[in-house]
């Protein structure tokens, strides 16, 4: 083999590692089409829990791929309580086994911290904090005015980075929950 040869394939080689290594994209850089996914955590991260949320999501993302290719990704924690993972579909769309993948990590992670990411409860904001109530008590919590149409909540039915920019805090009136507002007037 040839330097020119060995010097190419060493270049290759580099450009591999350093194609790998980018894969993990600053949340902020991410284009607003790309696909994600929102955890909720059942009660605020501590500082060191949010520290090795962060870490071990940006050790998991740098070797995300969707059958063998390899994904531009990036994840983030929101409010000390909700972790967002963004995966950028216009350079590599996500399998269903990667995104099963990213299932896993959040359970390994829930497991680690003692904490549900899984929670469904019901999110909004007082007086500039996080609240979260259990689904089951969404409709009493409407009818005793706790929640009313303008109260700020958290619409997790968003599916794009863009969508987290505009939509992911609304008023409950502009959300799913618009229904119980109607049901209640009647």
């Amino acid at each position: 083999m040839s330097d020119e040869t060995a010097a190419k394939g060493l270049l290759c080689r580099r450009d591999l590692l350093i194609q790998k290594y980018i894969m993990l994209v600053p949340f902020q850089d991410m284009p607003g089409q790309s696909r994600i996914w929102i955890y909720q955590a059942n009660t605020q991260l501590t500082k060191a829990a949010q520290d090795q949320v962060l870490k071990f999501l940006q050790n998991q993302i740098q070797s995300w791929n969707s059958h063998g290719a390899d994904m531009k990704a990036s994840a983030t924690l929101l409010n000390d309580q909700f972790v967002v993972i963004a995966a950028d579909e216009s350079y590599q769309s996500p399998s269903g086994c990667s995104i099963d993948k990213s299932v896993n990590w959040m359970r390994e992670l829930s497991n680690a911290l003692n904490v549900d990411f899984f929670d469904r409860s019901i999110s909004y904001l007082q007086e500039g904090e996080v609240v979260s109530i259990p689904l089951s008590k969404l409709k009493k919590t409407i009818e005793a005015n706790i929640i009313q149409p303008e109260t700020m909540v958290f619409n997790h039915t968003i599916t794009t980075l863009a969508e987290l920019e505009k939509s992911w805090i609304v008023p409950a009136k502009n959300s799913w929950m618009s229904r119980y507002f109607t049901l209640s007037k009647v």
